[in-house]
């Protein structure tokens, strides 16, 4: 009977996630084509061009060209969702059957981690997803193609099953938990944090002072989730060095311990690793359990989420900024899972209605907003399809200055193939693009503003060693394509015979620049941020001088946003 009940209850929890992704993802749907900002004046957070890009760049040619985050199981699960259902019709539909994939797979993980990991009532799960839609971050970007979307969940697994590792120590455990830790660190670096309660747990969990137990124990979680890693990324594995010199963070780091005196640094690190084996060795000697400590470093690491949180709170201007600022901070709310402990006994009737009424009302809220955002974009959307069109008749090509935020369907396919595609393999130039390319797409360009002033990188040590990858026969092909990628956007190019990708001196060709250079679709209807006017004079003058190609100025108007145009007959 009992299982009979443990059975219904999966199937109707499944049942119950499949909707929710529905009603979220399809029929309450975020607009893909809006990129708002949200992150500082310059930048946006463009996820979904990104993730759009590689996944269709995988369902194509079997590998992803970006290596940053790494993301290569999203990328490889959508193109085999995508190839399953054959739902590729249209940008919009791929979007939003990989937004219902990934959030599906998320509540299923976190029902795996609470209810059949860790045996807790089904009010703790409600909590969590409380706990998930509530915090900023989840509530903009759980139904957004990203890691956001799925790591808060492989998070409840990790730290589930690393609380019954903590509880007894069993190789089975310790393999599952290396493997879910390498899958999550091949979708986001940042993961292996999850991890580190049941290391420092570890050192409990073995008899005192069994230093071989402990070594054994960490052999085998290193070797599993490297395994793991290897297995998910192992397109990217040559590049993963490279990621650290792109966050400016890691990027200080490097810079400071290479400027630092080599006797010095072996110095603080031996002061360091002392230090550290003291503290180990107090805490040993206080008995505290290998629960004990899983719970109270999982509870501080929590406790240092939530503090950046509110410090974001008090410090960004909106609540997108808040959102998309602690957006690396949501997979650690999961560690919340191991804090909450409600039995049924202490849970009255009435208290499990409030949890599930709150639990309703973020998520009518939730649909409130994405309706609402929605309806907002296909109007500003619809206003500038009318003038690109209006603005690009009589020319060969429309060509936008290089910017991320948009509400634009054209011009979001332009922007996620041209800054995040294969430069080498356009999935708008492949007949066997998935989905169908709209004629006024294929006459959409970028302007290569970005490359023209790039220096030679011939002896930089990255286009070296992407040119060793590329040209050595110990690396794969995707290896090579990805190293050639990286070659290409490194390599500068020529106003005069590259001024965007498939420019020939023959064509006819618009380029649009909003006022204030930093947005598409807002804030250029004050005179006070109009930037751009020496910026196009400038390209204008340099294109007579330099190129022979004499261009026109226009100002025009679309309800109060100001844009030049620099027309090329």
């Amino acid at each position: 009977m009992l299982k009979k009940l443990i059975t219904f209850e999966i199937v109707f929890a499944i049942s119950c996630f499949l909707v929710f992704s529905i009603i979220i993802c399809f029929i309450f749907p975020q607009p893909y084509f809006s990129i708002a900002g949200g992150m500082d004046p310059f930048s946006s957070y463009d996820a979904e061009a990104d993730y759009f890009a590689n996944i269709i760049n995988t369902y194509l040619n079997g590998y992803s060209v970006d290596f940053l985050h790494p993301g290569i199981p999203i990328n490889t699960l959508s193109s085999f969702v995508l190839r399953a259902t054959g739902l590729t019709g249209s940008v919009e539909q791929i979007i939003l059957v990989v937004r219902s994939t990934l959030l599906f797979l998320n509540l299923i993980l976190i029902y795996v981690g609470t209810r059949l990991i860790l045996k807790k009532n089904i009010t703790t799960f409600l909590i969590l997803l409380i706990f998930l839609i509530g915090y900023p971050a989840g509530f903009l970007l759980i139904d957004h193609v990203s890691p956001n979307s799925i790591l808060f969940g492989i998070g409840v697994l990790i730290i589930s099953i690393g609380l019954r590792l903590a509880e007894k120590m069993t190789y089975t455990k310790l393999i599952l938990f290396s493997f879910f830790v390498g899958l999550a660190i091949s979708i986001k670096y940042t993961a292996f944090i999850l991890a580190l309660p049941a290391l420092f747990s570890i050192f409990f969990i073995v008899k005192k002072d069994n230093f071989f137990s402990i070594f054994k124990i960490f052999f085998v979680f290193l070797s599993i989730s490297t395994f793991s890693f290897s297995l998910f990324a192992w397109q990217v594995i040559p590049f993963v060095p490279f990621f650290l010199t792109q966050l400016s963070s890691t990027q200080f780091l490097i810079d400071t311990l290479l400027g630092t005196n080599n006797y010095l640094l072996v110095f603080i690190s031996f002061i360091s690793i002392f230090i550290s084996i003291l503290i180990l060795k107090q805490l040993i000697k206080m008995k505290y359990s290998a629960v004990q400590i899983y719970i109270y470093s999982s509870g501080f690491i929590l406790f240092l989420t939530i503090f950046y949180s509110l410090y974001l709170f008090i410090n960004q201007p909106a609540f997108s900024n808040i959102g998309y600022s602690s957006r690396n901070l949501l997979p650690f709310l999961a560690f919340s899972v191991v804090l909450i402990n409600i039995s049924y006994e202490r849970l009255s009737a009435f208290k499990s209605l409030l949890i599930f009424s709150l639990f309703l009302i973020l998520f009518i809220f939730k649909l409130s907003f994405n309706n609402n955002h929605y309806q907002e974009a296909v109007k500003e959307n619809h206003k500038f399809s009318n003038l690109i069109n209006k603005i690009s008749l009589n020319y060969d090509y429309l060509v936008f200055f290089p910017i991320d935020r948009m509400v634009s369907k054209e011009l979001f396919v332009t922007w996620s193939n041209y800054r995040y595609g294969d430069t080498q393999k356009s999935f708008l130039k492949n007949v066997d693009t998935p989905f169908k390319l709209d004629n006024f797409i294929q006459k959409t360009k970028i302007l290569n503003s970005r490359f023209f002033d790039l220096p030679n990188p011939k002896n930089k040590k990255s286009y070296l060693y992407f040119n060793y990858i590329k040209d050595s026969p110990l690396f794969s092909r995707s290896q090579k394509n990805i190293a050639s990628n990286q070659i290409f956007l490194q390599t500068p190019k020529s106003l005069c015979s590259s001024l965007f990708d498939g420019y020939r001196r023959e064509d006819s060709f618009v380029i649009i620049f909003p006022s204030n250079l930093a947005s598409f679709y807002k804030d250029n209807d004050n005179s006070d941020f109009d930037i751009a006017m020496r910026y196009v004079q400038n390209l204008s003058n340099d294109l007579n001088k330099d190129c022979k190609i004499k261009s026109n100025i226009k100002e025009i108007f679309n309800d109060k946003q100001k844009y030049y145009l620099l027309l090329v007959d």
